[in-house]
Order: structure tokens, then sequence, then C-alpha cells
């Protein structure tokens, strides 16, 4: 990077509550070295639960409220925050972000506008945002996905322009320190109220369709003990009720534990017997990460980007989406043999320093960054940060 100024880049975000595209941010903010690169954050939505995590790593929050789905002032504000601090990068994350987000950039003048795609959209499916996309993205002079199926949905359902893909995994710090899984187990069940001969699973993730709960449910009611096989759901979303009555219909009320949001859920997962990830669609999947820096295997199933994660037979198992009895042979599996189970957990440690570190993911960003600042804005080096004003004409009007 030239020039004594670091690369001033301004998030915008749809939220900042918990969730895979919220954390892959903060570990971006952690991870990129502050003497070349300085962060900023716009939230649209929801209540930041997050703000504090980034504010202690030194990246301060804006908040630019949505008026509806649709507001039509959200850009214009978008765009006086983003002239009052001048960024050179304007990267955005998450649908509503991406739109509103882009579209402030380019009236603030910002040269640099990027775009991460997190997940298979599956709205994208549907004509209308689907044409706001592609208008979107030709504002956008890179867009980033998180697997190779996200940049595959993205072109081949978003209609999205191929050439300005590129692909950059999720990655977490693998150094961080790891509990000891006499302790974890001790802490899980403790959270579960399950004895020492429990197996415990655990399933993070919102309780949302996409997740693929109810499927979990149903290969657990499959599940006949001895031994004692449990499923700890960590997380919240809009189908707890509806999973809750479910398991009660069941018979398995007894044999599931809703422990809603926790943030120590990294802690909780390294206590598992294994991770189930049963979702029907995925982005990527950040759970599986944490899952496999704690040694802790994988059951999962085989959509979207969770096979670019998850080695099938050495790593963890793998299952059709949808395939509750399929579902219920793989945790079977790894309750029959827990040394198998073990094995696919060390090899998943080993996985993830070789392709999902912070420093792995990090070193691919600065150098998009730095490729996209290059390209598009060739210019000497910086000596002063310059003030921007949203573009308009005399009258107001937006101008071309």
């Amino acid at each position: 990077m030239n020039g004594p100024f670091p690369l001033r880049i301004a998030h915008v975000i749809t939220t900042l509550d918990p969730g895979g595209a919220e954390h892959h941010l903060l570990e971006l903010c952690r991870g990129l070295p502050r003497e070349r690169f300085s962060h900023r954050v716009l939230v649209l939505k929801g209540e930041a639960t997050l703000a504090p995590a980034f504010e202690a790593a030194g990246v301060a929050v804006d908040r630019v409220p949505l008026l509806g789905a649709a507001d039509p002032t959200a850009a214009w504000r978008i765009a006086w925050r983003l002239a009052a601090w001048s960024p050179d990068v304007v990267h955005t994350h998450l649908f509503k972000a991406e739109v509103h987000g882009t579209l402030g950039a380019w009236l603030a003048g910002v040269p640099v506008r990027i775009a991460t795609k997190h997940n298979e959209d599956q709205y994208l499916r549907s004509a209308g945002p689907r044409f706001i996309g592609r208008g979107i993205a030709r504002l956008q002079n890179r867009v980033v996905a998180i697997s190779q199926a996200v940049s595959g949905f993205a072109v081949g359902t978003g209609r999205l322009p191929a050439e300005k893909m590129r692909v950059i995994p999720y990655g977490i710090d693998a150094a961080r320190a790891i509990p000891s899984r006499k302790e974890a187990q001790a802490r899980l069940r403790a959270a579960c109220g399950a004895t020492e001969e429990t197996h415990v699973f655990a399933a993070v993730g919102r309780l949302a369709a996409q997740k693929g709960h109810s499927d979990l449910l149903d290969a657990l009611s499959r599940i006949s003990p001895p031994p004692p096989v449990m499923a700890a759901l960590i997380g919240a979303g809009p189908l707890e009720g509806e999973l809750k009555s479910k398991a009660k219909s069941l018979g398995i009320e007894d044999r599931v534990r809703f422990l809603g949001f926790c943030p120590e859920a990294p802690e909780l997962i390294a206590g598992a017997d294994a991770l189930v990830l049963p979702s029907r669609w995925e982005g990527f999947g950040m759970v599986l990460l944490e899952a496999m820096r704690v040694g802790v295997p994988i059951v999962a199933t085989r959509v979207g980007a969770i096979p670019e994660v998850v080695a099938d037979g050495e790593t963890g198992r793998l299952v059709p989406a949808g395939d509750p009895p399929a579902l219920a042979a793989a945790i079977r599996e790894v309750v029959d043999d827990p040394r198998k189970g073990a094995a696919w957990g060390e090899a998943g440690r080993r996985r993830l320093r070789l392709h999902f570190t912070r420093e792995k993911m990090c070193e691919a960003w600065a150098e998009t960054y730095q490729e996209v600042v290059d390209r598009t804005a060739p210019s000497p080096p910086r000596q002063e940060p310059e003030k921007r004003c949203p573009r308009t004409t005399s009258a107001g009007l937006l101008s071309s």
C-alpha cells in the first residue's frame, strides 16, 4: 500500500446480529493489518448485538436505520455518511445493504464498490429481486462469493456477470484457545440437563426453514436408546414454537433442548459428540469451521458449499437434504463408533489449518482490495483525505 494513510474501507451490512456474514466481517476487520487498512461499519437494521465486539477491535459502528425494505431515502442517507468519511472502498454485505449501500457509494462518488455474496439467496429466483441485483451489479467493481457454490448460484440463478466474480472462503482464528474436552462436555451437559452417559449432538443456527431443524427432530425420533441421544439446538428464530410443538408430538421433548442464542456457542460445540447441520441450502456454514477448530466431527447435508468444507468420510458424514432416515443413520454412526468420530474431528482440525484460517482469508482480501483499487483508481499516493459530496445537479436531482 502506498502513501502514509491506510486504505479506508466502509462496510455496509444489513444487520450486526449474530450470523455467518456478521461474524465473517468481524474476523475480517480483526485480521487485516491496521497499518494498511482502516474500517468503519454502517448497519441498517436489527439490534446490532455484535457492535461492542467491533468497537473493541477499534472499528466504529454507525447506524443508518432502514425505513422499510424499499426505503427511498436510505441510499441518500448512506451517501451523506460516506461523504463525511470519504472512504476509498465501500464493501457491502447481504442483499438490502448491497442495494442501498452500493447506490449510496455511487452517489457519494466512492470509486471502488465491492459486494460479498454470503448465501444462495433464494429470493433471487424471483424476477424482481433478480432484476434489482443485476442492476446493482453494474455499479460494482467486484463481487466476491464465499464459496464456489454461492458463486455458481449468483451467476446461474442471479445472472450476475461471471467476469466480476471471485471466490474467497470464510476463515477463522485457528489459534484461539480450545477448551478441554472434559470441561466442554461437562458444560454442555449441564446446559442440557444431560447425564454423562448421554450422547449430545449440537445444532447451531437460526431456527428457520433453511437450517432443517425439523428434519433433525424426525431423525432423532428414529434413534431408539440405549444409549441415550439428545439434540441441543443453539440459536433463536421464528420456528422455535413450531419446533417445540413438533418435538412434543414426536414424543422426544425430553431429548431436545432449546438453548436459545448463546454467545458461548463455540465452547458448547467443543463438548458435543458431533455438530449436526441439516440445512436445506447453505452458502457456507461458518459453524462448520468452529467445529473443525475444536476437533468435533460433523454430520451435515450435502448442499451448497458444505461439501467444499466437509470431506465426506474424512472429517464427517454428509447425507442428502430432507432425508431424516439418512440423517439418523449418520448420527448413529458417530454414537456406535466413537473412535471414528474422534478421527474425523482430528482430520477436520487439520483441514481447517490448511484451508480455512483467518490469515488465508485476509491475505486473499488484502490482495483483492489492492487489485481493485489499483485497477479502478490509479492515481498518485494520497497525502490528505479528501471530502466528497453526494452527486447532485443544481436542482438536487441525481445526475449521470
